[in-house]
């Protein structure tokens, strides 16, 4: 059984995935298979096992202290609407949040330009920005699942541009 889980959520276009490949390097840190689980947004209520959840780890209760993943549409309300509350049944596991942030224009441009690249949206940005985009961006909308499931103590908040400028610190803090 794993005891602990530090989960990356991160909105979108935030470095999670820099975040991510940094802390997979900790000897203490047993990263996920694959980077984004999705698990709290695919699982239904019957399907929320630590058995199953475990199954993302190679886990070495002698080598590591914590299992991590990064997913970020754990905060995209309210597309995914119950990732916390999901988390929280998988209780007495023990969870730590990191919440990367960015500053809101620039992550909704940075999601603007990445969706463009792929194609999946063809419409200039000056016609207007879509409101999930907008959503995703109040960070304070979508912490608060958490901090009422997991309380204050469970949730870093950590600013994209604070990681950039000083991983060294970025991970002190971490």
């Amino acid at each position: 059984m794993i005891p602990a889980y530090a989960v990356v959520i991160g909105a979108m276009k935030s470095g999670t995935t820099a975040l991510f490949q940094t802390l997979r390097q900790h000897p203490a840190i047993a990263p996920s298979h694959v980077k984004e689980t999705n698990f709290f947004c695919l699982a239904r209520p019957r399907d929320l096992e630590p058995r199953r959840y475990a199954e993302h780890w190679s886990f070495d209760p002698a080598r590591h202290r914590w299992a991590m993943e990064a997913s970020t549409n754990y905060t995209k309300l309210p597309c995914f609407t119950n990732p916390s509350v999901f988390a929280h049944r998988l209780a007495p596991a023990r969870f730590r949040f990191l919440y990367l942030v960015r500053d809101p224009v620039e992550r909704i441009r940075s999601q603007y330009l990445h969706s463009l690249a792929e194609g999946w949206i063809q419409r200039p940005i000056h016609e207007g920005v879509l409101e999930q985009a907008l959503l995703i961006s109040n960070y304070h909308f979508q912490s608060m699942p958490y901090l009422a499931s997991f309380g204050e103590e469970s949730l870093l908040v950590l600013r994209y541009e604070d990681f950039v400028r000083g991983r060294d610190a970025a991970m002190r803090s971490i």
